[in-house]
């Protein structure tokens, strides 16, 4: 058997961080539960943790724990990717698009185009709410990550990993 030994680049120059960015695409990058980088989308009652890579483009995966009664608020958005996956981990979400309104609960999952205009809430019944995004194409990183004022746990995943 042969022991394989890479060489972690040095990160002195731009080209050493692209190096190291696209070999951990290529190896993968584990992101341990607790280190979870907040990440802050606006809407309300609500936290969110990138659990992907800050530097992964093909797909990026977000988990929110949302207080009941909270979510994206009232003004209908939609994302610049091809498609959004959403799954309930627990508790109950509404999700409005179309005219329509789509209830989704416990272990149920839905995918859609992401650019279609939309709302979601956790139901205030339901109690809290833990929910998985998954996005492909990954958002671009900015301006959709605004800092959340006077929040010490925030920090843009473009500047690598939060503290929690």
């Amino acid at each position: 058997m042969m022991d394989v030994v890479m060489r972690m680049p040095d990160l002195s120059t731009v080209d050493e961080t692209v190096t190291l960015i696209r070999w951990l695409a290529e190896v993968g990058q584990v992101i341990r539960r607790g280190a979870y980088p907040p990440i802050n989308f606006g809407g309300k009652k609500m936290t969110e943790y990138l659990l992907t890579p800050s530097g992964e483009k093909r797909v990026q995966a977000i988990l929110s724990d949302i207080e009941p009664g909270g979510g994206s608020g009232d003004d209908p958005y939609g994302l610049p990717a091809d498609v959004e996956f959403v799954f309930v981990l627990a508790g109950q979400l509404q999700i409005a698009m179309a005219g329509e309104q789509i209830t989704l609960d416990q272990g149920d999952a839905f995918t859609f185009p992401a650019n279609t205009q939309h709302t979601f809430r956790a139901t205030p019944q339901a109690g809290p709410t833990q929910v998985l995004w998954v996005v492909s194409p990954a958002l671009p990183d900015a301006p959709l990550y605004p800092q959340p004022a006077k929040d010490a746990r925030y920090r843009d995943p473009a500047e690598g990993r939060g503290t929690g």
